[in-house]
């Protein structure tokens, strides 16, 4: 609401309280209809429905129903100090919950408009001292306003601004909250980088090939790999879940694309996802 006040484009959706789906909504909104709870965060509880009966016998209760919007996820990470943005970096979900890429490379009127609606959105939402992130949706010229967090971003985005912008934006994060001066990073001339948050599905691991490979490939900065075989991998809920990462850094975002699409020919973890041999519970 706040949103549409500040006349930031949002998509179309509908709050429910407790109820079932009427066939007007199935109708206004058109499949797929995104369902999900108000209070979850990295896309726990959130589900797409194709299927129009299925969404006329769903009960919901306390969650919203929206249009989906169709577009590549791109955020912004800003430093407000006094209600004014004295950094901001775009950075492109390259794949959702899976690989980000930070600075982001678009047209010069998409960036614009992007970090005029940021503005219009710490203004207009009242934050004062924060490291925040908001997220926008691109399809086309179309922008589509998502949300706003008033807290640093997950999906080791802090480590990547850490990696182009060579500042502890944690440390800065510390420091805006305490009301310290401070001298925001610098942002001519970024190095890229990318990061690939690796989930190989739910299931017990068998088998683990390429890592060693990945570490000696070109443009790789880092990583960890969080199982071995034997370890049960559960079904990933929220994207704060992983099983392992991988950084990279170049001075081309093209370069960064091809280095995670070669990480992911490299690296083959097996797993058995047979409901009957994973023993979660263990």
């Amino acid at each position: 609401e706040k949103a549409k006040s500040l006349q930031i484009p949002i998509t179309k959706y509908k709050y429910i309280e407790n109820g079932y789906i009427n066939q007007s909504d199935i109708d206004t909104y058109k499949t797929p209809i995104v369902v999900k709870s108000i209070n979850e965060s990295g896309g726990r509880n959130t589900s797409y429905y194709e299927d129009k009966t299925s969404l006329s016998t769903l009960l919901l209760k306390n969650q919203i129903i929206e249009s989906y919007v169709n577009g590549t996820e791109y955020s912004v990470e800003m430093l407000v100090q006094n209600g004014k943005i004295i950094f901001s970096n775009i950075t492109m979900y390259n794949k959702k919950y899976t690989q980000n890429i930070l600075p982001a490379t678009l047209p010069e009127r998409i960036k614009k408009t992007i970090l005029d609606y940021s503005t219009k959105i710490v203004d207009g939402f009242g934050i004062k001292n924060s490291l925040c992130h908001a997220e926008f949706y691109v399809h086309g010229d179309a922008i589509t306003f998502g949300e706003i967090a008033i807290r640093p971003p997950g999906g080791y985005i802090m480590n990547l601004l850490e990696m182009t912008y060579k500042s502890n934006f944690w440390k800065l994060f510390i420091e805006i909250q305490t009301m310290q001066a401070i001298t925001p990073p610098i942002s001519k001339n970024p190095t890229y980088s990318a990061v690939w948050i690796i989930h190989p599905g739910q299931g017990r691991v068998n088998k683990i090939e390429g890592w060693e490979s990945i570490q000696s490939t070109k443009g790789y900065a880092g990583g960890r790999l969080k199982i071995h075989p034997g370890d049960i991998c559960k079904m990933r809920l929220g994207s704060g879940q992983d099983y392992g990462y991988i950084f990279f850094t170049d001075k081309c975002p093209e370069s960064l694309i091809k280095r995670i699409e070669t990480a992911e020919e490299l690296l083959k973890v097996d797993i058995d996802n047979d409901p009957n041999s994973l023993h979660l519970n263990k």
